[in-house]
């Protein structure tokens, strides 16, 4: 195990030389192998072969060749942050290779760094029920904090029930939602996993009654 960490992160000072940071993990859950405060380094060593492949690939490109490719551009701007030494801030999209131009291959969903860290991993598990899901994440992140029902209307005129969840801990929030396509046809849930630091900048602020 250890010989196998040393290749990757050897692997990944090729890709950004002399911008390494200590791997610092904390006991948070992951998702899909990657969790909050993780670097961009870091998510790039922890992700797949396929995935890894395809990161190089599109840091390798010219940025007006990576604007040709559907998403690789997003992956390429955050690859040249981190070669500069800069604070990697942005996101891009992981594909599930559904799409061979996504640089992120390993699941199906998004992720944000903030000043080279990883603040939001957002997912999407199609082809399981919530109850299966909710079991998934109940075993990781314990039980839930908050659950709750959204009602939709549907287009034959009947109501559809779609399930949340909430989990709150000292340094992360994670959110669980039931969604559906827009012809109601299928299901699918989306999960969240917030640093909760992040989500609290990004509320709004109560206005004062003074002002």
């Amino acid at each position: 195990m250890k010989a196998v960490v040393t290749i990757l992160v050897l692997a990944v000072g090729t890709m950004y030389p002399g911008h390494i940071q200590a791997q610092v993990r904390t006991n948070t859950p992951t998702l899909k192998g990657h969790t909050i405060d993780e670097t961009f380094q870091q998510f790039v060593a922890e992700s797949g072969s396929a995935s890894r492949a395809r990161m190089s690939e599109c840091s390798a490109l010219s940025a007006s060749n990576r604007r040709t490719i559907k998403y690789c551009d997003e992956f390429g701007a955050l690859s040249d942050q981190a070669t500069n030494g800069q604070p990697v801030t942005g996101h891009f999209v992981c594909g599930a290779a559904i799409d061979d131009n996504d640089a992120c291959q390993d699941f199906e969903g998004l992720v944000t760094f903030e000043n080279n860290k990883l603040v939001v991993i957002m997912l999407r598990i199609f082809g399981q029920e919530w109850g299966s899901v909710l079991s998934d994440l109940t075993a990781k992140f314990g039980k839930p904090t908050e659950t709750g029902l959204e009602h939709i209307q549907h287009s034959d005129g009947g109501l559809l029930n779609l399930h949340t969840g909430k989990w709150k801990a000292p340094v992360y929030v994670v959110d669980a939602s039931e969604m559906t396509s827009p012809a109601y046809d299928n299901t699918f849930v989306e999960v969240i996993m917030f640093d909760r630091n992040y989500l609290l900048s990004r509320q709004p602020k109560a206005g004062s009654s003074l002002d």
